[in-house]
């Protein structure tokens, strides 16, 4: 039994190395820098796929449930004393985690549309959980029912892990689909105005007040030197975007390329609302279409966000009308079922239907189109992706900390 238990604990210590450097990750894309072997290139979209809201169950991050497991497992194997029982319960183990797992892979395909390798990594490291445990414990497995007669603790054991999980299971996806019910306000009352722009205030697309978000926080190593040897400006030209917040007189002028579909572009865009509420009125705000889509973008393959191209056409029309701000914010406040909103099926969120017909019209399409080839002769790769004052901050998320430094370096003394 020696041998095997030692195979069997590499197993576990993969899990729990996977499960650390899984949150590592997350916390790598949330501070906008890419992890080893996930770029943004086509439909390989780590950032979409460790942000979005099927990331977390019951509110934590799948990685730490997976740290639970592997260790459980792993103090199980080295603690148990009938091998028996440790036996039986890797193999329940191995079969939930491979079941999690094909759930999982479904959602990121269908849902995000989007390729994960880390996440890959973690499916793999569960597949060879419950192929090991079937190996390793084959003796044990061969004589399931005579074990299953004889164990009633064994018994015990699984009946419980099982209406645990079950339960487990059940409350965290009503949680994770009710996300639509807790972003939508409870009554007509309370729900943001969508015919007129956004004007201040709360932060719809995230419900949560405005504070400061500028504080004494030392500069990220690796933004520290990119700052010190920052590119060259460049011009974009005027008329081609739309402004969100201010107007081409601001000091301070952000370009923010984006897509509607893309989870960090929703983070980039609420660091730039709680900023344009902290610098009121310096700060002109542009938005620029850049889907990640090849019905309108022919640098992109495959559909990473099959409806990108028709988000950008609405936001496009609301700018015609003046409703840019609160489509855009609406639109984000929604993004987790982005396909409802366009269907119309979430009550009080018209917006889409209203600007259906606009949104197929062929001066929208050129609007879109000219946004896209703007973006590739920037040599833009992926979204958001961020110009301050004509300086490209290179691409993902760029940490609130860096935006503060460089608008007050901009804006000089109080």
């Amino acid at each position: 039994m020696r041998l095997p238990r030692i195979w069997m604990t590499l197993v576990c210590v993969l899990g729990v190395g996977w499960g650390l450097y899984a949150l590592w990750a997350e916390r790598q894309v949330r501070q906008g820098t890419t992890p080893p072997g996930c770029g943004i290139k086509e439909s390989v979209r780590c950032d979409v796929v460790l942000t979005s809201p099927y990331a977390r169950w019951l509110g934590v991050p799948l990685p730490v449930w997976a740290l639970a497991l592997y260790g459980g497992l792993l103090a199980l194997l080295w603690r148990g004393r009938s091998t028996e029982r440790v036996g039986v319960l890797f193999a329940w183990a191995g079969v939930g985690a491979v079941l999690a797992s094909a759930g999982l892979f479904w959602v990121m395909r269908t849902r995000l549309g989007a390729v994960c390798p880390i996440c890959y990594t973690g499916y793999a490291i569960n597949l060879l959980l419950l192929v090991s445990a079937v190996v390793v414990f084959r003796p044990v497995l061969r004589r399931l029912p005579e074990v299953w007669r004889r164990d009633r603790v064994l018994r015990r054991w699984v009946w419980a892990l099982s209406l645990g999980s079950v339960v487990f299971a059940g409350w965290g996806y009503r949680q994770n689909t009710s996300v639509l019910g807790r972003l939508s306000p409870a009554t007509p009352e309370d729900r943001a105005p969508v015919a007129t722009p956004y004007t201040g205030g709360g932060t719809p697309y995230t419900g949560g007040p405005k504070a400061g978000l500028c504080t004494d926080e030392p500069l990220p190593a690796d933004w520290a030197d990119f700052l010190k040897t920052p590119p060259p400006p460049v011009e974009i030209p005027a008329g081609v975007c739309n402004y969100l917040v201010g107007g081409p007189d601001a000091p301070v002028q952000v370009v923010e390329f984006i897509d509607f579909q893309c989870p960090v572009c929703a983070q980039m865009a609420f660091f730039l609302d709680r900023l344009a509420e902290e610098f009121r009125g310096r700060l002109g705000i542009q938005v620029c279409h850049f889907p990640l889509d090849p019905a309108c973008n022919p640098s992109v393959s495959r559909p990473v966000h099959p409806l990108a191209c028709q988000l950008a056409a609405i936001a496009e029309c609301a700018a015609g009308q003046g409703r840019l701000r609160a489509v855009h914010d609406e639109m984000l406040m929604y993004q987790p079922s982005i396909a409802l909103w366009l269907e119309g099926r979430i009550p009080g969120a018209g917006t889409a239907s209203a600007f259906r017909a606009c949104a197929a019209t062929p001066a929208i399409q050129e609007r879109v189109r000219r946004q896209v080839e703007l973006g590739l002769r920037l040599n833009i790769a992926g979204t958001p992706t961020v110009f301050f004052n004509g300086v490209l901050l290179r691409g993902g998320l760029v940490p609130p900390s860096v935006l503060c430094h460089l608008i007050r370096q901009a804006l000089g003394p109080p």
